[in-house]
């Protein structure tokens, strides 16, 4: 597992800009369990691959099988000023091509929602509605994981009257 760039997102860092989220998998580390810590190992020699055998490990044409389910998720979006760019549609389908012997459709489909979608929204009581359709818009389309963390998001704005991906 190669990590490119890593980042702490707390009360004493700035916010991430739309472009940096744009260019991102939003990937989160929650649940510690420390009794689980692996002893350390040496590192392995690293496997050299061939700029060619790369190239065919990876997808060159996107999937777009989820396309309508994105651009309805855009347009749920667009009613708070808070859209998504056609690097985001891009990426997300190139996501579902290269997944495509690994996980589920549905389950990859539901990882790119939460990883590059829901980090773009935040805002005051006035994103209320969008959180509401975005919900619906989950649970209809049994998109759980990012479902569960909508649910988290309203739970703050309630609480708090401002929400945002980060917790």
């Amino acid at each position: 597992l190669l990590f490119t760039g890593t980042i702490n997102v707390d009360e004493t860092t700035q916010a991430l800009s739309d472009k940096v989220i744009d260019r991102a998998n939003t990937i989160e580390f929650f649940d510690v369990d420390l009794s689980k810590v692996p002893t350390r190992q040496p590192i392995p020699d690293p496997i050299r691959v061939s700029a060619s055998t790369w190239r065919n490990y990876h997808a060159s044409e996107p999937d777009s099988s989820f396309r309508a389910q994105i651009i309805d998720i855009g347009k749920i979006l667009n009613k708070s000023s808070l859209g998504l760019g056609y690097r985001v549609l891009r990426d997300i389908e190139m996501y579902l091509a290269n997944s495509r012997t690994l996980l589920e459709p549905q389950v990859a489909f539901d990882l790119q929602i939460k990883q590059r979608v829901l980090p773009r929204v935040r805002g005051t009581a006035t994103i209320t509605n969008t959180l509401r359709e975005l919900l619906e818009f989950m649970r209809k389309n049994k998109l759980e994981r990012s479902a569960t963390r909508i649910e988290e998001m309203e739970a703050r704005l309630k609480r708090d009257g401002y929400t945002s991906f980060w917790r």
